[in-house]
């Protein structure tokens, strides 16, 4: 989710704050409140933020080859900062909502 919105606002990623996200990852993970405080939320709104770019690629009237190029590089992307900075098993969940919300539900 976050890669999509700094591309769209034509920005860059900050490794200050990415490694922010990280840290505040871990400290909620050993404090025992990382799935009710950041998890749950962060998965349910990453599921209506890609639900909502699928409905819009689908709406440009894209050739399949091209919308499937599209979601294989947005679940690369993604998965690729959910593996280093979010804890692993959200890794594996944002991975498996991309896979569903990008193409599974179409």
């Amino acid at each position: 989710m976050l890669a999509s919105y700094k591309h769209e606002e034509g920005t860059e990623f900050d490794p200050d704050d990415l490694m922010r996200v990280k840290n505040i990852s871990k400290m909620l993970s050993d404090l025992g409140v990382y799935h009710d405080t950041f998890e749950a939320p962060f998965l349910e709104r990453t599921a209506e933020f890609f639900a909502a770019k699928s409905k819009e690629k689908f709406a440009e009237n894209i050739a399949l080859p091209e919308y499937l190029l599209f979601a294989e590089g947005l679940i690369q992307i993604e998965g690729k900062l959910a593996h280093f900075y979010l804890q692993h098993g959200t890794f594996l969940k944002v991975v498996e909502l991309l896979e569903s919300k990008l193409i599974a539900d179409h």
